[in-house]
């Protein structure tokens, strides 16, 4: 959360473990994806990524079943409110529960990411020659979940393409470093969004 600092400075903002609330004046305590490195009273606050947090090691990669069509609907459409704000929304989360049931489930090889909890929180969509989609939740990337769902697609097909948003700089660094090869880009005219993108 690239607001963090700021919410921390906040004297409404915490955070705490239940077990150092009574000392956390003086003694903090950093929980969630930060680790507490430094505290300098009424000066400074330095927090660094802690590994620990949402283990990528319990998260468990597995083909969907169809009766899941579903919950991957609300992972697109809740990742891509989240990493894609400047797309229009075309369409109700009821037509998107539609397309996944009745075209990306028949047409495409799914396989999904499961947390802990067993709770969906990725997917990876493709068939022969295309990855049709690849989506997170917020909190779940960076954390090799896509590398491994790619993987599988990787795994089945030799060659792959795929269309990205030009604006959707992450996911072109994320599919560069797995070696794809940007070969043209479009003012986005063929797309449903209108937004220009790139093969």
């Amino acid at each position: 959360d690239p607001t963090l600092p700021f919410r921390l400075g906040e004297n409404t903002a915490v955070i705490l473990s239940p077990k150092s609330a009574d000392s956390t004046a003086t003694n903090p305590v950093g929980t969630g994806p930060y680790k507490l490195e430094g505290w300098q009273k009424g000066t400074a606050v330095t927090l660094s990524k802690w590994d620990g947090f949402r283990d990528a090691g319990s998260i468990k990669i597995r083909r969907a079943h169809f009766n899941e069509s579903e919950t991957v609907a609300s992972v697109f459409r809740r990742s891509r409110q989240a990493f894609l704000p400047y797309l229009p929304d075309l369409h109700s989360f009821e037509e998107d529960k539609a397309y996944f049931r009745n075209i990306v489930f028949r047409d495409c090889n799914v396989w999904v990411a499961d947390d802990e909890q067993q709770e969906i929180v990725g997917f990876c969509a493709f068939e022969q020659l295309w990855i049709e989609h690849l989506y997170l939740l917020p909190g779940y990337t960076g954390r090799g979940v896509g590398r491994e769902l790619l993987a599988k697609a990787q795994d089945e097909y030799e060659h792959l393409q795929l269309w990205v948003f030009q604006a959707n700089v992450d996911a072109i660094a994320f599919y560069e470093r797995r070696g794809f090869v940007r070969i043209r880009e479009t003012d986005g005219n063929a797309c449903q969004e209108r937004m220009p993108d790139a093969l």
